[in-house]
């Protein structure tokens, strides 16, 4: 495969343009990961201009070094935030501020250091997409993911079946890797949402939901490693860590109820679930039953038998 330059890239471009489309891209000691997903991002073969910002979070690896070398070389199209102070663990709304005044294009794509695109077509299709349906905040599509743990097989996220994500199904998700949306509603997120400890892709789909419908093709067009040291999955894996996880996301889910003047059914259905489910999770199996009926009703036998023994032969 031959090199990729600026003049490749730029090749269809109206170079007189702004750019379309910013690729988002949070990085933190990601350096055996971030070379994959910026060359995911320049390998984008695009009829519009399209810029790559990239913020490396104060990574106490080579993730920076790596960066530099990549904005040296394509000086035109990756504008790079360096960090001297972790951004992310002060949670207020900093790190999104700092991205979003380097950020200029009409639409937004999103992707983090450790994952990346596997279509060149990505950015296209969806700017092709959102142009032409202007009723979508959003877009998003299937996501491979790419299980670093040995002892499971990579797999779809989803089914290979298109799909509209809306408020009413917020538990229908979409990868973070996978989404554009307009740069219009995404800045004009409430503080609360950049304050909570909820996940941000989390808060991210909950508020676009709440501002329209997504569109989530089926296609396979992102990937994510799932496990990578310092990351979500890796951090949830641990039990405690995983409780507290699941209470900031329905700690979330509570303000934005409140946020939305408790207008929508879903989302009090919603922490209903999160709080079912995180009791069976912690072994509280007859809490769960007499809390919330209708819910352990709904189970099929097999997860009443495997919750119920769980509480008798936990680990």
């Amino acid at each position: 495969m031959r090199e990729l330059t600026e003049n490749h890239i730029m090749l269809n471009w109206n170079r007189s343009a702004s750019p379309l489309v910013s690729v988002r891209c949070i990085t933190y000691n990601h350096a055996p990961y971030i070379a994959c997903a910026l060359e995911s991002f320049l390998m984008q073969e695009t009829n519009f201009p399209f810029e790559i910002v990239v913020h490396d979070d104060a990574s106490t690896d080579e993730t920076a070094d790596i960066i530099r070398t990549y904005e040296s070389r394509f000086p035109h199209i990756i504008k790079a935030i360096y960090e001297t102070e972790n951004q992310y663990s002060k949670n207020d709304g900093s790190l999104k501020r700092i991205i979003d005044s380097e950020c200029c294009g009409k639409y937004f794509a999103f992707c983090e250091g450790d994952d990346y695109w596997i279509d060149c077509k990505k950015l296209q299709k969806q700017v092709d997409f959102l142009e032409s349906h202007q009723e979508y905040v959003a877009c998003a599509h299937n996501t491979l993911f790419i299980e670093l743990n040995n002892r499971k097989k990579d797999h779809l996220m989803f089914s290979q079946k298109d799909a509209v994500l809306t408020i009413d199904n917020l538990a229908e998700r979409y990868h973070a890797s996978s989404l554009m949306c307009r740069s219009c509603e995404y800045l004009d997120i409430p503080l609360f949402f950049s304050c909570s400890l909820a996940p941000g892709d989390v808060k991210l789909a909950a508020y676009l939901k709440f501002k329209g419908p997504i569109f989530r093709s089926g296609e396979v067009m992102s990937a994510y490693r799932r496990g990578v040291l310092g990351s979500w999955s890796k951090t949830n894996a641990d039990c405690k860590r995983n409780v507290a996880n699941r209470l900031n996301v329905i700690s979330f889910y509570e303000e934005f109820d409140e946020w939305t003047d408790h207008k929508y059914e879903s989302v009090s259905h919603r922490i209903d679930w999160l709080k079912f489910n995180l009791l069976l999770k912690q072994g509280f199996f007859f809490k769960a039953k007499q809390k919330y009926p209708g819910l352990f009703k709904k189970m099929s036998l097999h997860e009443k038998l495997y919750y119920f023994f769980k509480k008798f032969f936990r680990r």
